[in-house]
């Protein structure tokens, strides 16, 4: 079966709709995607990128935007391009669990990192899992 373009955006942005975004990156040149599903309002006006040229770079950028000060510094090795793909050539994926402080508003994230089957790019999705972490 051929899978064209519009078949894969769809898989992307209903992938998306379970996710807060997922950012689909080229492992080698850091050069990268990011689907959302329907933006959300505190969403619209953001500064974050949908795509770019080095993932790994404006990941650390962005950091500060979004991530908690406690658990910045924990985010920024995930996002260190040397560690993360370091990571992935021992299991095919892992997830790391931070919290964000948006707009005051603090809630518990987990970022899933997932090598694709040409091992040249890599799935990176954010799942806010606030309802899980009340839950426990």
């Amino acid at each position: 079966m051929d899978i064209d373009s519009n078949v894969l955006n769809q898989i992307a942005y209903s992938l998306a709709n379970h996710y807060v975004c997922v950012y689909y990156v080229n492992a080698n040149s850091g050069r990268y995607i990011v689907f959302t599903g329907e933006a959300r309002e505190e969403e619209k006006d953001s500064e974050l990128p949908t795509e770019g040229e080095n993932f790994f770079v404006d990941a650390v950028k962005n950091a500060p935007l979004f991530i908690h000060p406690d658990d910045l510094d924990l985010m920024i090795a995930t996002y260190d391009k040397n560690t993360l793909l370091d990571r992935l050539n021992k299991h095919d994926n892992y997830s790391v669990s931070f919290r964000t402080n948006v707009n005051g508003e603090i809630r518990h994230m987990r970022h899933i990192v997932i090598l694709c089957k040409d091992k040249r790019h890599i799935v990176c999705c954010l799942e806010d899992v606030e309802d899980e972490y009340r839950e426990k």
